[in-house]
């Protein structure tokens, strides 16, 4: 049988425990459990992502007036490795929920942290900076700016402090910000995403489409391809409506491989057609959402993309 998270011995008959907790519904509160230390074990590796912000809706507004929206940032990663015996018997887990994505003219929600508390108070163990932000909303000049990305982990609020000394084997990594939203007045595509080089597993999101000058409104930025990572396209101009953007993959769903991607952008209205922009897609975990199209005034403006939820992988051996 194919294990899904590449841990040989997880479940009854193996040697490994691993839990998973993931974020709530775009938007909300965040998710909070209760994990016990598990018995006869002695390590335990720590993965953690932040939720991701919403993508910014497009504007609505007149020919050459009318910018898409801006894309998410992502959540910031932390991998820890630690023996248990350093942890106390019980902590609390937050898994941060994404941010929700804006409708016509307002930016995209920030995203939720994820956290381990010392206990079910809170103490954080790990904590981070700041969430990840959403991205602008269009506008009727220039160009939305994408949400920043999600500062590193710290854990200068630790109760414990010996663990600054035993954390050497961790890896924190800074969210990526979200791609631009179109020019208003140059009917300009979304920005596109460049795939992180940093060991970053998830990305922010693209930007939506402007509005048309003279024909085709701008295409949604996409989420490039990068080795073994499929392309998720941007939202397709056309002479009417705008075509909405896709949502990023997530994980295990791309060749069984720990990568998310943002969502794509939402293409903007032709010109002189009073239609809808293209929403934004869906962040996958932890990844931004896209921003949405803009539309002429009369239509309806993109709605931007959540932002994926964050995710905590606990795994102790």
């Amino acid at each position: 049988m194919l294990d899904l998270y590449h841990v040989p011995g997880v479940g009854h008959i193996g040697n490994t425990t691993q839990d998973v907790f993931v974020g709530s519904i775009y938007g909300g509160n965040a998710n909070q459990f209760r994990w016990v230390k598990p018995r006869g074990k002695s390590t335990c590796h720590i993965f953690m992502l932040d939720g991701g912000g919403g993508g910014g809706g497009g504007f609505v507004g007149a020919a050459s007036a009318a910018g898409g929206g801006a894309g998410g940032g992502s959540g910031a990663q932390t991998s820890v490795i630690l023996p248990l015996w350093a942890l106390p018997n019980v902590v609390g887990i937050q898994a941060g929920s994404g941010g929700a994505g804006g409708s016509g003219g307002i930016a995209g929600g920030t995203g939720n942290a994820s956290i381990i508390f010392q206990n079910t108070v809170n103490q954080p163990l790990v904590s981070v900076n700041q969430a990840a932000s959403g991205g602008a909303a269009g506008a009727a000049t220039g160009a939305a700016g994408g949400g920043s990305g999600a500062a590193t982990a710290t854990i200068s609020l630790s109760p414990f402090p010996m663990l600054h000394g035993l954390m050497t084997t961790n890896i924190n990594l800074a969210g990526q910000a979200g791609a631009a939203g179109g020019t208003a007045t140059t009917a300009g595509a979304g920005g596109a995403i460049t795939l992180p080089t940093t060991g970053l597993v998830v990305t922010g999101g693209a930007g939506g489409g402007a509005i048309g000058t003279t024909g085709n409104g701008g295409a949604g930025g996409a989420i490039p391809t990068g080795g073994q990572l499929p392309l998720v396209a941007g939202g397709i101009a056309s002479a009417g409506a705008g075509g909405k953007g896709n949502a990023g993959y997530q994980w295990p769903n791309i060749a069984k491989m720990l990568w998310c991607a943002g969502g794509s952008g939402g293409a903007g209205s032709a010109f002189n057609s009073a239609t809808s922009g293209g929403n934004g897609g869906d962040g996958g975990y932890g990844c931004g959402g896209g921003g949405g199209g803009a539309c002429l005034t009369g239509g309806v403006a993109g709605r931007g993309g959540n932002g994926g939820p964050g995710l905590i992988i606990i795994t102790c051996w």
